[in-house]
């Protein structure tokens, strides 16, 4: 069923309601709202299908020590089937967690594989820290 089904319900429930007809009218009302989140359910599977789960589609993930710019820290790269990669490098105050450098990697491939986005994602987890202090 599309969406153009559904507003053709709602208005058939309008129609009922001026016919006073109040059981047919909850009736169509409630079929229109089923209609709708199924509608919607199938979209959002189609959406996770299709789009976000190639895209974040992981080939290869390798923990390295950084080069002299990032003081050897150590650092995640994910090389994504899309053949893009993704770079995170442990903090030189943070202790390095493979978990943690994975999971900061997915998100920003998230954030559009950029720090500036990640650092977007991450302000309100900062924000709270800063005030916790």
């Amino acid at each position: 069923m599309v969406f153009t089904d559904i507003i053709e319900a709602m208005l058939n429930a309008q129609e009922e309601a001026e016919n006073d007809n109040e059981e047919n009218v909850k009736k169509t009302a409630e079929d229109a709202c089923d209609t709708f989140e199924k509608d919607l359910d199938s979209l959002k599977s189609l959406v996770a299908k299709v789009i976000c789960i190639p895209y974040l589609d992981a080939e290869k993930v390798v923990y390295q020590k950084s080069g002299k710019k990032h003081d050897g820290r150590m650092s995640t790269v994910v090389f994504w089937r899309d053949e893009s990669e993704t770079h995170v490098t442990c903090a030189k105050e943070d202790k390095f967690d493979p978990v943690t450098g994975l999971c900061l990697c997915y998100m920003k491939k998230i954030a559009g594989n950029t720090t500036e986005g990640l650092r977007d994602i991450l302000k309100p987890a900062e924000d709270y820290k800063k005030r916790g202090k």
